[in-house]
This record gives C-alpha cells, structure tokens and sequence, in this order.
C-alpha cells in the first residue's frame, strides 16, 4: 500500500496553509476588561538589523486604542532577551521563533498592569528563561504579590551598578539597567517605577512608559478599520466616532454641545482614517482634551509629532507629583550618560533618539 510520502512529489495533494492563531482570551482587568477580549494580532519588525526586534500588540478600551511593544534584543551567544512581553499567542510566539534563538531572560520594566499582565503567560512558554521584574509590584483594589499574578521572578530588575544586582555575567556583559524607584507611592498604592535597558552592542534604549515619540500618520500597528470608525462622525453614522461625539454633546462637558452642533451644521472632511488616527491619539494621550480637540483634533495633534516627549497623562498623573520628581531627575540624568542611538519605547515608535533629546523630552524636572 502506497503512502503520501513515497509518492512523487507533483503527485503530492496541496498542504493547505493555516495562520498561526492570535486568539487570547483576556478578560481581566478593573474596572473594565482591556482589550481585545477574544485575538490579538502582533507585528513584527527588524529595529536594528539581525539584534533588535519589536513586536507590537494593540490594547483597546472602548474602542481607544494603543499600541504596546516587546523589544527583544539578539545576544553574541544568539540568546533572545525579552523585555516588556506581549500576549503569548500563537502568532506571536512563532514570530519569536523565526528569530532561531533562546530565550534566556524575560524582564518587566514596569508596573503598570497592562505590561505586567503578560509577563507570567508568556514565561510559563518559557520555563528555563529567567524572569526579572521591577520592585514595588502593586494590584488594585487588592494589592496582590506578585506571584498572585503569576509572575514568578527569579530577580529584581534593578540597578545593575547596584550591589544588590544579580544578574549573570552573560547579561551584564552587553545590558545596563537603571531604575527609577520612588520612595513613596501615589493613589491606590501606585508605584512609579520603572527600570530602563541599555544594550551596548547595539547603543539601544528599552523603555516602558517615560516618553513616546508620535507619528504623524497611523501606523501598521493600528487595526485601520478601527481608527476610521473612530474618525466617522457624522450626524448619522453608526460609529465610535459619533457615539463620542453625541455623548459630549450630551454631557455638555466645556460647553461641548454648541461646539459639536456647530462641528455637525457643516460637511466634514472625507478623510476619517487620519481624523481618527488624531482623535485617538489625543483620548489616549490626554487626561481629558478639551471638547475642541475632540471635535476637530488636528490643531492639537499637529504639536505632538517629531519629537521625543512625556506623555502628557503620563506627566500629569505621575511625574508632576513631589513624591516622584526628585527621584526622577535623578534618573533623566543618570540614563542620559548612556550613548545610545536608538529608543524603543512600548508605546508609539520606535526610532534614532539621543541622549539629549531624552533629557530635553522631560524638561525642567
């Protein structure tokens, strides 16, 4: 009896060809579930050719979306290092795969809940890597450990100067690490720590949340779909982009219902993938955009790109506290005498940036 394989093979049947899944039920979170429930899709890029990697997932809360990155970086020895883990998908994880390394050690360089999520998902793939995370890890409403969590670290991610440090001498031979540590915690018990990555060979920094650089156009990161659902919105469309509207009407927030009736007594533009891409940017940026630039958003979207900055939520919940400012100039400055190139936050894009435009993206501190 004849089988497949000893056929010849123009006489083999077709092998028919199944993308990897992005399917990851995630449904935790308070108060609300963040985004995607059911599949997440990951886009890979090359940052710096043959070492650096980024693989991006979208995070989406009523329809807002962001992008959130895992740098991993490419050792001499050809070993992965993973910094800020996205979702351990199918597609994801064969993505990493195709970088034909092992993966030796899985850092969470902050606190914040939607990189920390991933982190016990995406090791438990991974059971010889070693795992480091930030101190002061924190949950709410219950302040659960860590391992609660499922983050079984083998190490803080702290100063590698740091006497207390022990990490092996094949990290320390081509990472720094610097830590910014607060000694007292904000609202809810927040921590605002968060440790950035130096890879010498390559002159790059990884960071989480301190400063993004915004593009002036959407991104292959971004569902297009979506953000043009979020920049429709006309009077009768059945869209994000209208529902946002109609409910500032409705709340009258800033005066926002004679702005968004005057925005409606007119054609808008056709363009409502670029709109969108702006009108999210500023609901995600912002704690709170004035009803103008929702309405119309590309008067204060056009400030943002082309240049390195702190998120302005970033800056107004965290790093405008007194509890968080002294610590934190003493971190600008120690990061800025690393000679690195290249930045590779979680969010927005990654690109060349120096150690003077980092210095310069925080201001006076």
């Amino acid at each position: 009896v004849g089988t497949i394989s000893a056929l010849p093979a123009d006489a083999a049947p077709p092998q028919q060809q199944h993308a990897p899944s992005r399917k990851y039920l995630f449904v935790t979170g308070f108060p609300f579930p963040l985004g995607p429930i059911t599949e997440r899709r990951t886009v890979k890029s090359e940052l710096v050719k043959g070492k650096v990697y980024g693989f991006v997932q979208e995070l989406r809360l009523s329809g807002i979306t962001a992008n959130s990155r895992c740098t991993v970086f490419r050792t001499k020895d050809n070993d992965l290092i993973v910094y800020d883990p996205v979702a351990p998908t199918d597609e994801f994880l064969q993505q990493l795969a195709s970088l034909n390394g092992r993966v030796t050690h899985i850092l969470l360089g902050a606190t914040t809940y939607e990189h920390k999520a991933f982190v016990g998902p995406f090791s438990r793939k991974f059971p010889s890597a070693k795992v480091w995370a930030v101190p002061d890890q924190w949950a709410w409403p219950l302040d659960l450990a860590p391992k609660a969590l499922g983050i079984f670290a083998d190490g803080d991610l702290i100063d590698s100067a740091s006497s207390a440090s022990t990490y092996p001498d094949d990290f320390r031979e081509e990472f720094e690490v610097k830590l910014l540590r607060p000694s007292q915690r904000l609202g809810l018990g927040y921590a605002a720590s968060e440790a950035a990555l130096y890879h010498k060979p390559t002159h790059t920094l990884a960071l989480t949340d301190a400063i993004v650089n915004v593009p002036a156009k959407p991104t292959q990161d971004y569902e297009a779909d979506n953000l043009r659902g979020v920049g429709a919105d006309a009077k009768t469309d059945k869209s994000l982009g209208q529902l946002v509207l109609a409910l500032l009407r409705l709340t009258d927030f800033e005066g926002g219902r004679d702005i968004v009736d005057a925005y409606w007594s007119k054609p808008s533009s056709s363009d409502s993938l670029q709109r969108g891409w702006e009108r999210n940017v500023l609901l995600s940026l912002f704690f709170g955009p004035a009803p103008q630039s929702i309405v119309e958003p590309h008067a204060s979207f056009s400030k943002l790109p082309g240049a390195w900055r702190v998120a302005p939520v970033t800056e107004t919940l965290v790093y405008k506290s007194d509890r968080v400012r002294p610590e934190l100039q003493r971190w600008v400055d120690d990061v800025s005498k690393w000679d690195f190139t290249y930045v590779a936050p979680a969010h927005f894009e990654a690109g060349k940036g120096s150690p003077s435009e980092w210095k310069k993206a925080f201001g006076p501190v």
